[in-house]
């Protein structure tokens, strides 16, 4: 009988083990839009700016106000499919990047037509991309829960006093 018990106890854990996983693929699926109106997000990104300049040199805020106010881009909206290995993301009418979710480097395209690779972080129903070059870096981390995307940009540079940051929320749409 406990032989019984514990093969029945154990076909019951591995359904409630499997369910214990990061709920990733199931979140971060369908269109998402910004929680914020237009002149809100500007606003988060003045004083983004703001704090950013006010802490770094003269030259700097001179030159480097107008490249911050609206950089990096706040999207709209997002268009998300995802699977146990890439998570396919359009930021408003940017082309669509496929994201690895598996270790494999994914393939982010340049201004010049070349490309360069970088391996997201995932952590349960968090993914972070750190793209890094000799100019600096910006680190994008997408947070996922049931109906809701955080979405938190942070650029680093030498010339910066503070990282240039941001987050902004979305509300996944219902689907029809």
């Amino acid at each position: 009988m406990q032989k019984f018990v514990f093969v029945l106890f154990a076909s019951l854990l591995i359904p409630l083990t499997a369910a214990a996983e990061s709920p990733l693929v199931s979140w971060a699926q369908g269109t998402f839009t910004c929680d914020n109106s237009e002149s809100e997000i500007k606003q988060k990104q003045a004083a983004a700016a703001k704090k950013t300049l006010d802490a770094s040199s003269f030259l700097v805020r001179q030159f480097g106000a107008s490249k911050l106010q609206d950089f990096p881009h706040v999207c709209r909206g997002f268009q998300i499919l995802t699977t146990a290995n890439t998570m396919s993301v359009t930021c408003d009418d940017k082309p669509t990047l496929d994201v690895m979710l598996d270790g494999t480097p994914t393939k982010y395209p340049t201004e010049n037509g070349k490309t360069f690779e970088n391996v997201a972080t995932v952590n349960g129903s968090k993914i972070v991309q750190d793209l890094r070059s000799e100019k600096g870096a910006i680190t994008v981390t997408y947070v996922f829960s049931e109906g809701k995307l955080s979405v938190h940009k942070q650029v680093e540079s030498d010339y910066l006093g503070v990282p240039h940051q941001h987050t902004f929320s979305y509300s996944r749409k219902a689907q029809p």
